[in-house]
């Protein structure tokens, strides 16, 4: 199956190949002219002429060497004291002469009288691959002069050399033409080879370079398309790498906003919803009251029984009817949640608005000192010093309901501690560097739960309007940060975070209803 090539791999194909062919062409053409040339130049018909007159040499200085052999040989079977000695079979005489003759005698290595009874003397030892060379003394008697010729081994090896390299030679200058087609398509197969692996190398180089291209193209039309769910491998460190670190960081920036616009839609219309709830249920609150109080006052008769199931019935009425003014005054308050005005403070005036806060947020929840938990307010020097935008007000609110639902969880579980903190976060994103954690050692929130934490309406409270958490959030949102429940391995762990002066939302962020 053909693999799927998009528009810019074909492009990058078509360069490539262009670039590894132009270069190729040259040095084809260049090559086979060097090749063609080199080959002329070493293999000719002088060079060729020049190793024959070198074996010629050599078989000449042969030749030479063999006659002045015989040379000596024939000047030593002409001494005439040789001669008498071998007449008068002297064989004293006849060793001494030969031994004076062998020293006379350079280029024979040994001399020998043989007779017909066979060697009468010798002079010199000849060795393997000397030539014999014989002359008769004295044919009336039988006797021959022997000479063993000393050929030098290196004239013969250089004579054999030069022999064997004139033959070759002379092949490849016959073959000259199909020797010179041979090397030319050698070099040509080399040079398509390493063409082919450079273009091959070439390619698949592109085509990791190109895929991550492609699936950057792709994943745009998915988030083009409404998809912000995208996030791309980032890979090796180049330009690609910078280009989808920084579509990633635009796709997380899009899903983070849109997460918050819809947010902020809902907690809108949920606003929307409670004030009307609130002024529905209101208005007949009053009459209802006034009405028990009124069949409780005009009762005239004297039966005491019934007289208290009035009373108990009118308690009854007035006690609901505040739980429902007290319920429509939480929805009052959350429908009229206002806007955050955001200006530049340290956050370390917050810090000293909510240990100002301290007391008076234990006493409202504990009546005993002695079952009082302990409230730590934690900041550091760099937190307290740092610059942000945001309002005081508002954050102070989102602070006192996170601290109030951790007090309260620890007074129906038993538990000692709530802790406020403040602090620098480095290994957030650039954006959320401020942090303010808020946990307790109470119950903590169930795992099936937790998702639903900051949906209005939402509790795990029996008394609760679940309004705390998502006026947390709407706060949080409006200043550019967000909020988070960590895991913990005891009780509730909550997480706001801040950005920096320089990234947070300038003037309004305003919900959209």
């Amino acid at each position: 199956m053909t693999p799927n090539v998009s528009g810019l791999e074909r492009k990058l194909m078509v360069a490539l190949t262009v670039t590894a062919l132009a270069p190729t062409i040259g040095a084809l053409l260049l090559g086979g002219a060097i090749v063609s040339e080199t080959y002329e130049t070493g293999v000719n018909a002088d060079t060729l002429s020049d190793l024959e007159s070198a074996v010629d040499a050599h078989e000449a200085h042969l030749v030479t060497i063999r006659e002045l052999g015989e040379a000596e040989l024939r000047y030593a079977m002409s001494d005439p004291e040789l001669s008498r000695a071998t007449t008068n079979r002297d064989e004293s005489t006849i060793s001494d002469r030969l031994a004076a003759l062998n020293a006379a005698t350079p280029h024979l290595r040994a001399l020998e009288l043989e007779g017909p009874r066979g060697v009468m003397s010798r002079a010199g030892r000849p060795q393997d691959g000397d030539v014999r060379l014989a002359f008769e003394n004295h044919s009336e008697t039988g006797v021959q002069l022997i000479g063993w010729l000393a050929r030098p081994a290196e004239i013969e090896t250089a004579r054999t050399r030069s022999a064997e390299r004139a033959a070759v030679y002379a092949r490849l200058e016959e073959d000259s033409p199909y020797v010179r087609q041979a090397y030319l398509w050698i070099y040509v197969g080399w040079l398509a080879f390493f063409m082919l692996l450079a273009l091959g190398i070439g390619f698949w180089m592109s085509r990791r370079v190109t895929r991550r291209v492609t699936s950057l193209a792709k994943a745009t039309q998915r988030v083009g398309a409404g998809d912000l769910t995208v996030t791309l491998p980032t890979g090796s460190y180049d330009e690609v790498h910078e280009l989808t670190h920084a579509f990633n960081a635009m796709v997380r920036d899009l899903r983070d906003s849109r997460q918050r616009v819809e947010y902020l839609q809902r907690i809108g219309a949920w606003q929307e919803f409670a004030r009307r709830l609130a002024h529905e249920i209101k208005n007949p609150l009053t009459p209802i009251q006034l009405a028990a109080q009124e069949v409780y006052r005009s009762y005239p008769g004297d039966d005491k029984r019934f007289q208290r199931r009035l009373q108990d019935a009118k308690e009854i009425i007035e006690e609901e009817v505040e739980t429902l003014r007290r319920l429509v005054s939480e929805f009052s308050e959350f429908a009229r949640l206002p806007i955050a005005e955001l200006s530049e403070q340290r956050l370390g005036s917050l810090v000293e608005e909510m240990q100002r806060l301290e007391a008076g947020l234990i006493a409202d929840l504990f009546s005993e000192a002695g079952e009082a938990p302990s409230l730590h307010i934690e900041a550091s020097e760099a937190a307290r010093a740092a610059e942000l935008r945001i309002d005081t007000a508002m954050l102070k609110r989102a602070l006192v309901n996170l601290v109030r639902n951790g007090l309260q969880a620890i007074r129906d579980a038993n538990g000692s501690f709530v802790r406020l903190r403040f602090s620098i976060r480095e290994g957030a994103p650039p954006e959320e560097r401020y942090g303010i954690e808020i946990m307790d050692d109470g119950p903590g929130i169930p795992e099936s739960k937790r998702a639903r934490v900051f949906d209005p309406y939402f509790t795990t409270k029996s008394d609760g309007t679940g309004l705390g958490l998502p006026i947390v959030k709407k706060i949080a949102l409006e200043h550019g940060g967000d909020i988070r429940l960590l895991e913990s391995e005891r009780g509730a762990h909550f997480l706001l975070t801040l950005p920096m002066k320089e990234h947070a939302p300038r003037g309004r962020l305003r919900s959209v209803d």
